[in-house]
């Protein structure tokens, strides 16, 4: 360990963009932490807000997402100054969310994958959607024209987003566990199984990926994976 920086509330995610740490804390609260200085890392603002549990940061907005809070944008263009800029209720429970282009992608429990129109960041839209098949969508990777969804006991689903109004399920990889966390790199998506441990799957064609290496753990569960 190099540095640290005490925050008053337990942390419950983080996403680092630029020289700046986003984290979210049960407080509720966004903290901005400059990390330029890895030694010596400092809070320079914060932003207070429901209880949300992921962030993902792109092009100077903070996207978060809760339980019971659904879609929150805070503008965090000036990190000294984060502010509050708009919101969208969910139609389930909002547990994880992916920002590409005009739309994040916000995987909505029992709700399935939300697309939403995020162009004008104070009036976020839902521009589709799609039910995951009697699972809860726990998290989503997006890449290209697909969205790759961590979706519990169905495993891994793949979403054609290409139409942000009609997105399609077009394949499904079950997995031995719980489906949590999911993260895509080239051909390859790697999917945090709870139980199942870490798993490897080839989409190098999204219509037909094929599981191709794993690791299991037996008294522990893999809930994230980057």
């Amino acid at each position: 360990q190099i540095g640290s920086v005490p925050l008053a509330e337990q942390v419950i995610d983080v996403h680092v963009a630029g020289s700046y740490a986003y984290v979210t804390t049960y407080e509720p609260k966004l903290h901005v932490i400059d990390v330029s200085n890895p030694s010596a890392p400092r809070e320079v603002g914060s932003a207070a807000a429901e209880r949300y549990d992921v962030v993902h940061v792109v092009a100077g907005y903070a996207y978060l997402v809760g339980t019971f809070a659904g879609l929150r944008v805070i503008d965090v263009s000036n990190p000294r100054a984060p502010r509050a800029v708009g919101s969208l209720a969910a139609s389930g429970s909002a547990l994880g969310v992916y920002v590409a282009g005009s739309y994040a992608y916000v995987a909505n429990g029992d709700g399935g994958l939300a697309l939403i129109d995020v162009s004008r960041p104070s009036a976020p839209q839902t521009a589709g959607s799609v039910e995951t098949t009697l699972a809860q969508a726990q998290n989503v990777h997006v890449l290209g024209r697909h969205a790759f969804v961590a979706d519990e006991t169905n495993g891994l689903q793949i979403v054609d987003v290409s139409d942000p109004t009609k997105p399609l399920e077009v394949a499904t990889v079950d997995t031995p566990g719980q489906a949590r966390d999911i993260f895509v790199s080239g051909l390859y998506a790697y999917v945090a199984d709870n139980l199942g441990g870490l798993r490897v799957i080839d989409i190098s064609n999204p219509a037909t990926p094929r599981e191709v290496g794993g690791a299991s753990w037996i008294l522990a569960g893999a809930s994230d994976v980057y």
